[in-house]
């Protein structure tokens, strides 16, 4: 009588397992990149905001752009004088300065009118970097001639973005480190 045997099909348990540890391995890996990648990302997109909030500033200054504020409205003396940008961790907002001609050079006061605001969250604005950037109308002449100025935004993990604003009001593209 001759013993028929029969074939064993499918993995045994130690197989299952080093295959499970290395899928583990893999999955915690691409998590790991992943999670990076998005905060890479996160703080490259603050870059570009505040990037096209300047250019937006910088526009509404060459266009003479007159907000509906009484403050600007020409009562008084009183008009648009230029736009400010100002930066932080949290929020850039965009401002008319208006006032008497001459009120800037002249060492006078300017109402700062709120035109928009951008909330920013999840990354910190570098020290060093300005407080604020004025862009003034053409009809006063280009009075931004304090040398090149750097916006630098930077991620918890350490990646930095900054662009650069020239004295002659041109703007650098968004540069990741």
């Amino acid at each position: 009588m001759s013993k028929r045997t029969t074939a064993q099909r499918g993995f045994t348990l130690i197989e299952l397992m080093v295959t499970m540890a290395i899928m583990s391995v893999v999955i915690g890996g691409s998590i790991a990149g992943f999670i990076t990648f998005q905060s890479r990302q996160q703080v490259v997109e603050v870059g570009k905001t505040v990037q096209q909030l300047v250019r937006t500033a910088q526009g509404k200054a060459r266009v003479r752009e007159t907000p509906t504020n009484a403050s600007c409205n020409g009562s008084a003396g009183a008009r648009l004088q230029g736009y400010r940008i100002t930066f932080a961790s949290n929020v850039s907002v965009i401002y008319a300065l208006c006032g008497a001609d001459g009120s800037i050079r002249g060492g006078g006061s300017l109402a700062q009118v709120e035109v928009y605001r951008e909330d920013i969250a999840g990354v910190t604005y570098a020290a060093g970097s300005p407080s604020s950037i004025d862009f003034y109308t053409l009809y006063r002449g280009l009075d931004y001639t304090s040398g090149t100025k750097r916006i630098q935004y930077s991620s918890t993990d350490g990646v930095v973005v900054y662009f650069d604003v020239t004295a002659g009001g041109a703007i650098s593209e968004v540069t990741v480190n």
